[in-house]
């Protein structure tokens, strides 16, 4: 890399894009945590980790880059918007039964709605 940095303003070339763009072809990847436990990170990276062996440098850190993969944070403003939005599909829903093609049923937006209230009162997201 550090060759790559160098070179890269002399060859009017970006050392990460170049880096990235040879991927495909390299024996040795260095990356952080996060480039090989996200599958969305992965895929977004052109990093197909089928038939490799994965080495991690200081692994008692991988149980919290799993966690941070498959956790999220809702705000208060975005359960307000969920609700909004559940309102908005359950008027729907109610003053027209049986659209065809709709995936949701009535019955589905009253348990979204009874998660987000749980979760806006600081409780687990459950259905």
């Amino acid at each position: 890399m550090r060759t790559r940095t160098r070179r890269g303003p002399r060859h009017r070339v970006c050392p990460y894009y170049m880096s990235r763009d040879n991927l495909g072809r390299a024996d040795v990847i260095f990356a952080p945590y996060n480039y090989l436990v996200d599958p969305a990170t992965r895929k977004a990276q052109g990093i197909d980790i089928s038939n490799s062996v994965i080495i991690f440098d200081e692994a008692h850190n991988l149980e919290s880059s799993f966690g941070d993969v498959a956790s999220f944070e809702l705000t208060g403003q975005d359960l307000a918007l969920c609700l909004a939005e559940l309102d908005k599909c359950a008027v729907i829903l109610e003053n027209s039964p049986g659209i065809v093609g709709a995936e949701l049923t009535l019955d589905d937006v009253v348990r979204l709605k009874s998660a987000a209230c749980t979760c806006d009162r600081g409780g687990a997201w459950a259905l």
